[in-house]
């Protein structure tokens, strides 16, 4: 059940209509103020199942209405990883859990077993195969992924990959392979990646990150020896910094941390206060 007192969240093209500079990561939109501009889509998904009113999310694929919505509410489409401040938790987890639902749609408008367009059932939280000869259940999937920061001595490994945006390093980072172990994992992609071998491996935390439909589950790690042999694909950049190092280096704008709202970020702050 709707009612005209429920909030929507909007997102175009995986972006959600905010207005970051008032604090506002996300504008939550009454239905009835939505209804006076005439706008209707095709997805409205809950969000807080749990919570009266609902928070649902929606999407908007048309150019124009996408323009028409900015325009009227003052606001723009952003990518919410991209906030200058760093977003409240819960925040933060609401947004990832509305981009990966309508990932997750989008993703599974067909049946993966046998090609037959499927259905969305309870309230956006299944979607069904038509095809009564196969009938499979399609529930919203998280792939796994880990991020991992190394250490040895008192310096910390950040590393570039080639499709960064210029002057940025961050940890490393990779997909679990199937039938591995998240520490397994580490192992592997830091082995493939730097060429270290690991002596130490401790959990950090963990973020969901809808991009598309992902948990990044973090790692510390202590590398046996310093010696890097870097892949050349995946990584084509790795120094060890020292705290020093770092701070030297983004004042002088040599180096450019990931975004605020990442573990990643979090990871590489956390190594300069136990350095």
């Amino acid at each position: 059940m709707t009612s005209c007192d429920d909030r929507t969240v909007v997102f175009h093209q995986g972006r959600v209509l905010s207005r970051p500079e008032r604090g506002e990561a996300a504008l939550e939109i009454t239905r009835s103020a939505l209804e006076a501009l005439g706008l209707r889509f095709d997805r409205s998904i809950p969000v807080d199942v749990n919570n009266a009113p609902h928070l649902f999310v929606q999407e908007v694929e048309d150019e124009y209405l996408a323009a028409q919505l900015e325009e009227h509410f003052s606001a723009r489409f952003q990518d919410f990883r991209r906030f200058p401040n760093r977003l409240d938790e819960r925040v933060w987890n609401r947004l990832s859990r509305a981009r990966a639902l309508l990932e997750w749609h989008r993703a599974y408008g067909y049946c993966p077993r046998c090609g037959s367009p499927t259905l969305a059932r309870s309230n956006g939280g299944e979607r069904d195969c038509t095809n009564p000869e196969c009938g499979t259940l399609h529930f919203p999937r998280t792939d796994a992924a880990i991020i991992v920061r190394v250490v040895h001595d008192d310096r910390c490994l950040l590393a570039r990959q080639p499709r960064f945006q210029p002057g940025v390093r961050s940890v490393l980072a990779g997909f679990l392979e199937p039938g591995e172990r998240l520490e397994g994992a580490v192992r592997r992609e830091v082995m493939e990646e730097v060429g270290l071998t690991l002596t130490t491996i401790d959990y950090f935390g963990s973020q969901p990150w809808p991009f598309p439909m992902n948990l990044m589950v973090g790692f510390t790690a202590a590398a046996k020896f310093p010696c890097l042999c870097l892949d050349g694909e995946e990584v084509e950049a790795a120094d060890w910094y020292t705290r020093e190092q770092v701070h030297d280096d983004l004042a002088s704008g040599a180096l450019v941390l990931p975004s605020t709202n990442s573990i990643s970020r979090r990871l590489i702050e956390s190594s300069l206060q136990d350095l």
